[in-house]
């Protein structure tokens, strides 16, 4: 048998492989409040369950208040202490959510919630990691404190609940409770099922709980179960996992830098021909939207829609552009080539005009058919989006600004103020008062009649002007409106208004 062909220079006969193991992950460790934050961390996934994502009324400001109280107390009994800015973002986790009550807006308490989760991870983040308002590298880090670390210790309510030290019998019983009742679950159904067929006073009884809504109660109860799983561990993984520090995102950053700073810009010079070539040979189409001139061969619908969504698309690719440039050129050291940002400023530049001429030709479709959803939504989007390009324009030049501060700002200021409009009353607001004015031909009350109870408490106070133009749509739909089981402060503005309205349209709401 051939012997294998070995270096002249190693020992081979005596050479031993030693293989290094991975360093092991250490054992979790509980504290005595852990195993309470497990259990209520269940009660209040079951609440957010519940009153969050399957209600609209005030106690879903009161469920968020108290997870607030909550993620406060659990860092606290930590040892932790905010400190500076931390003081102020924990005053807005725990008043923000009233918006949940002073607004009925579907898509607007969707994102309200997405923001109220993501500023509480991100609190406990800075209180428990003793950080500032933002991070130099705040997306990664708030990426890894939402999904690294929560996925890392999914399973650390469990193992808190199964190794509960002996004194918390109380917490281990009813961890032992319930999980004895879930598992039990299909068995009573049968159970249930067999002695509805063989008694008419059961079947009865059952055919009333479930009347009540059993079923969906019990989807919400089995939902609660990872969501609660989720909630503690981020608490856990937040409060005591181990986040990256900068030192090793410039590292990692490092890696990223593996392409030759001559072949990026060479791929970016066609991308530039094909912007100025475009610019160029539209400039008169492009100042029409500008000065608010209507093309000729094409009406306000079609001009102003026409390539407004594909100018969006373009920016969010330049800023992807951006990044790569900025961020995977090879450089001999950390100051940015001239020829860098030159090649950015030019981009940047671009990018402002693309959007500045896509806000423009959207001002011009809200100046003719009014505002929707999609339009004041959309619109709010660009105007942060320019004002990213606006902090990445600068930092070409002053690189020791705080960009991750700027942007965090703007966006937590932005959002805010797109809160305390309410945009659904907005829309109404802006539409029926034009339409009053006689400067929008047509109101879309099918669209108004689509919103929320923001929207009707606005209709509710142009009740003559919208029952002119569709009143058998309007009253329709403000009855079912009324009946509603949503409790949030429009709700009730406009049961306000029903007894108000009952005097002087008594017989069309009876009619309806």
């Amino acid at each position: 048998m051939n012997e294998p062909n070995l270096p002249m220079n190693a020992s081979n006969w005596d050479a031993e492989i030693h293989i290094v193991p991975a360093e092991p992950k250490p054992p979790r460790t509980f504290r005595s409040h852990d195993t309470v934050a497990a259990l209520l961390a269940f009660v209040a996934a079951f609440l957010l369950v519940r009153f969050v994502l399957y209600g609209i009324s005030f106690w879903s400001t009161v469920v968020l208040m108290l997870l607030a109280v909550g993620c406060y107390a659990y860092v606290r009994c930590n040892g932790c202490r905010p400190q500076g800015m931390q003081h102020v973002t924990g005053i807005i986790m725990l008043l923000f959510p009233l918006v949940f009550s002073l607004t009925s807006g579907s898509g607007l308490r969707g994102l309200c919630l997405v923001f109220q989760i993501l500023a509480t991870a991100w609190w406990l983040r800075s209180v428990s990691q003793k950080t500032g308002f933002v991070t130099r590298f705040f997306l990664p880090d708030l990426l890894a404190a939402c999904v690294k670390l929560p996925m890392e210790e999914y399973a650390a309510g469990v193992e808190v609940l199964r190794t509960a030290p002996k004194n918390a019998r109380v917490a281990r019983s009813v961890a032992t409770i319930g999980l004895g009742l879930l598992g039990t679950i299909p068995l009573t159904f049968l159970v249930g099922a067999l002695l509805a067929s063989a008694d008419a006073g059961v079947e009865q009884w059952l055919e009333r709980l479930l009347d009540a809504d059993l079923g969906r109660l019990l989807w919400q109860l089995i939902l609660s179960v990872p969501i609660g799983l989720w909630l503690y561990a981020l608490l856990y993984g937040i409060s005591n996992g181990r986040l990256c520090s900068d030192a090793e995102y410039e590292t990692a950053m490092q890696k990223c830098r593996v392409f030759p700073a001559l072949g990026l810009y060479a791929a970016l010079i066609p991308i530039f021909v094909l912007y100025f070539v475009y610019v160029i040979s539209q400039i008169q189409y492009y100042c029409a939207a500008f000065v608010g001139e209507l093309p000729e061969t094409m009406s306000f619908a079609d001009y102003a829609r026409r390539g407004f969504f594909e100018l969006c698309v373009l920016a969010v690719i330049n800023l992807g552009l951006i990044l790569v440039l900025t961020g995977c050129s090879k450089r001999e050291s950390d100051k940015r080539p001239i020829a860098l940002r030159l090649f950015a400023t030019v981009l940047c530049l671009l990018t402002l005009f693309l959007i500045a001429t896509a806000l423009a030709k959207m001002g011009m479709y809200i100046d003719a058919y009014g505002l929707t959803r999609l339009r004041l939504y959309t619109a709010w989007f660009m105007v942060l989006l320019a004002i990213c390009f606006v902090v990445l324009l600068v930092r070409q030049y002053v690189t020791r600004i705080p960009t991750a501060a700027i942007l965090a700002t703007a966006f937590l200021v932005g959002f805010l103020g797109l809160c305390a409009v309410r945009p659904d009353a907005l829309i109404a607001s802006y539409n029926i008062s034009r339409y009053e004015d006689g400067t929008l031909k047509e109101l879309d009350v099918d669209m108004l009649c689509d919103l929320s109870s923001d929207a009707y408490v606005v209709m509710a106070e142009h009740w003559d002007t919208v029952c002119e133009v569709d009143s058998d749509s309007w009253q329709g739909n403000f009855v079912e409106r009324v009946k509603a089981e949503e409790r949030t402060l429009p709700d009730l503005r406009l049961q306000a208004y029903v007894d108000r309205l009952e005097e002087t349209y008594a017989e069309q709401l009876h009619n309806e």
